[in-house]
């Protein structure tokens, strides 16, 4: 009976000294309520204010069209988009109060990528809120001309309806290619879109290949400039 008691005390000690406690960690801010709606791909999503700016929770993201991953062993969460608006179907959340405290900020070494560019990210608790206005900053942004930040993504504020909506790009591929097999690769801010190598001859497309060697011949009037990226990409 000792032995299994000291298994147990040893056992108990570990869990206290390496399982986080959100309470030992230092407290640098809080977390309010707010009445401001928040959407993201135009689906209501659960929003706080944390210094006046409305934050979401990462973590929450998956389902809106994003795909989010932790790695502890790095000590980073990265959030990278599909493209899409997702496939979730919240219901349509309560407005709620100002200024009731929610909860607290603590300090943390966690880095949060978003789409491989670093976002300042917030400790709330076990899980990392991220800010709708810094997303849709367009502050240096190489696509502001085209109305994106630099994470590819748009907010748009209406005071009128106190509601806040973060648009990601979306991709109209479909529209532009007239392909159903493109993929997407996102580096150093800039998307690239292909079709699919084996991508076998489609009398709709008017692109053929061997199926092997990835070899493409083009329909005649059909031409390369059917398959350039354009501004309009970005509408």
């Amino acid at each position: 009976m000792k032995i299994k008691f000291y298994l147990f005390s040893a056992l108990l000690a570990f869990v206290v000294l390496f399982v986080p406690n959100p309470a030992s960690a230092k407290v640098v801010g809080k977390i309010y309520s707010t009445d401001i709606l928040a959407y993201v791909n135009s689906k209501p999503i659960n929003s706080f204010n944390i210094g006046g700016r409305t934050v979401i929770i990462a973590e929450e993201l998956e389902g809106y069209g994003f795909n989010v991953e932790y790695n502890d062993s790095v000590r980073t969460l990265w959030i990278k988009s599909y493209f899409n608006r997702g496939y979730i179907e919240p219901k349509e959340l309560e407005r709620g109060v100002v200024g009731k405290v929610t909860g607290n900020i603590y300090e943390t070494d966690i880095k949060v990528f978003y789409n491989g560019i670093l976002i300042n990210g917030y400790n709330i608790g076990g899980k990392t809120a991220i800010c709708l206005e810094d997303l849709g900053d367009l502050t240096d942004s190489p696509n502001a001309k085209y109305g994106y930040s630099l994470y590819l993504g748009k907010s748009i504020w209406d005071e009128n309806a106190r509601t806040i909506s973060f648009e990601s790009y979306i991709s109209n591929e479909g529209d532009i290619l007239g392909l159903s097999r493109v993929y997407h690769r996102f580096k150093d801010n800039v998307i690239y879109t292909f079709s699919d190598d084996y991508y076998s001859k489609s009398e709709f497309s008017g692109l053929e290949t061997d199926g092997f060697t990835g070899t493409y011949t083009y329909s005649t009037g059909m031409g390369m400039s059917r398959y350039n990226l354009k501004p309009l990409y970005f509408d």
